[in-house]
């Protein structure tokens, strides 16, 4: 590969994919040499550049993980409290019946008050199970929900690198097609220079 054959035609992954050993393949044709280093120091940036981009995204996958299994498990917890908010209820109902069997005595009215007041313990008991169970089945569709939300802005930042990629090929491409040009014209005014000092 010389001086010459590095021109607009080549692609960016083709000036990207250079290695250690085109500085050796490039011996004698220190244009090319120059132009090489240039790739290579420019793609060994981006490399670093990019490692870190990988960390920070493995960082706020980490992060948005964690928060879809917080609200997991605030569901489960929030579920947990409403269904020993209506056991309480039951065993309240279940105390009051038991003190209505002993109490044999009582007067019908009194008793009539407290089966409809044991009746509504039962009832709101069973409401709040169900509840419990609704409100922990909307909480994980929030879940699922926001783990999907993490998702999509996952792909769109993966879709922002790269872009960010093409452009940084792109723009060294162009970078090392300069260079290498600027580099014919100094090697050519100098072998027009020498022709004409020695003619």
């Amino acid at each position: 590969m010389t001086i010459g054959r590095i021109d607009s035609s080549s692609t960016a992954s083709d000036l990207l994919a250079l290695d250690q050993n085109l500085c050796a393949e490039l011996t004698g044709d220190t244009g090319a040499q120059i132009a090489a280093m240039l790739v290579l120091s420019a793609r060994d940036s981006r490399n670093l550049s990019r490692a870190a981009e990988e960390a920070e995204e493995q960082r706020l996958t980490a992060l948005e993980d964690q928060q879809v299994e917080e609200l997991r498990e605030q569901a489960a917890d929030v579920r947990s409290a409403a269904q020993t908010r209506a056991l309480g209820l039951l065993t309240s109902a279940a105390t009051d019946i038991g003190c209505l069997a002993i109490g044999t005595s009582t007067p019908t009215a009194q008793l009539e008050s407290s089966a409809l007041k044991i009746g509504d313990k039962v009832v709101q008991s069973g409401l709040g199970f169900i509840a419990s169970e609704q409100d922990f089945e909307a909480s994980i569709h929030a879940a699922d929900a926001t783990q999907a939300a993490n998702r999509a802005k996952h792909v769109e930042r993966e879709l922002q690198d790269l872009n960010e990629v093409q452009r940084d090929a792109s723009q060294l491409a162009r970078s090392a097609i300069e260079s290498a040009a600027e580099l014919v014209r100094t090697q050519n005014a100098t072998n027009q220079a020498t022709i004409f000092l020695r003619g």
